[in-house]
């Protein structure tokens, strides 16, 4: 399932290509309370919004400052609020575990990261709603192998952010060999291996023929979001995807 990510400011533009391509919409970083009301108007009257993502480095509700923690999970709890707003399926919390950290310092975190999850698993478990557990700024597999050892298989799964695999330090195999099974969810951007830049799939140093082709183990309805800066690089990247016919588009 191709999903981009659209700007509400040009909203009729990407409704036309979402549209005239048959993609949905990831609705992705923002805080839903702070959304202008013509902003959530549009993103419900779309109905193309299939998933909804986290802010990526302010939130961190296994913190071990309490007011972070608080905010944090306040604001979890409003993205699933937004996600049921908009007719969401998916949501997705990005891992925020330091990537300084090791050992038990992993492992505490990832016990507070997964009873938050799994709370909210919970409470909306008579939703249709599914939560995935993207990486962002872990140096590798680690933190994410950890709380998915803590949480409900059948309800929260693993989302694989291409581009912060590419440039964390540990080689994009390597996420494969270690949470490949739990994988159910693809972030794609393409970066020259330093930093997360974001770039057009096709235009920076990830190995897209080898990652499609270790995706062909993955389910075969799962989510794949362009993470793209706009419109224009947004049909450049799947343009490259399409052309190749990676992924199976």
């Amino acid at each position: 399932m191709l999903q981009i990510i659209p700007n509400p400011e040009r909203g009729s533009d990407y409704m036309a290509y979402a549209s005239k391509k048959a993609v949905l919409f990831e609705a992705s970083e923002f805080v839903p309370d702070d959304l202008p009301s013509n902003a959530l108007r549009w993103y419900a009257d779309s109905e193309r919004v299939f998933s909804v993502s986290s802010k990526i480095y302010d939130l961190n509700p296994a913190s071990d400052d309490p007011l972070i923690r608080e905010i944090s999970i306040r604001r979890y709890g409003e993205l699933c609020r937004f996600a049921l707003k908009t007719g969401a399926r998916n949501i997705v919390f990005k891992s925020c575990c330091a990537p300084y950290l090791s050992g038990e310092h992993i492992e505490k975190w990832a016990f507070r990261f997964s009873a938050v999850i799994n709370e909210l698993s919970e409470k909306y478990a008579d939703t249709n709603l599914t939560f995935f557990i993207e990486n962002a700024l872990d140096a590798g597999p680690e933190p994410m192998a950890k709380v998915l050892e803590k949480v409900n298989p059948g309800k929260v799964k693993a989302c694989l952010n291409v581009g912060a695999a590419n440039c964390s330090g540990t080689p994009v195999g390597g996420w494969f060999d270690e949470i490949g099974e739990k994988i159910a969810y693809l972030r794609l951007s393409d970066n020259n291996g330093l930093f997360d830049e974001n770039l057009p799939v096709g235009s920076g140093k990830v190995d897209w023929d080898m990652i499609s082709r270790m995706s062909a183990y993955l389910p075969e309805d799962l989510p794949i979001t362009i993470v793209s800066y706009g419109l224009t690089d947004t049909k450049r990247s799947i343009e490259y995807l399409r052309h190749r016919r990676y992924f199976g588009l």
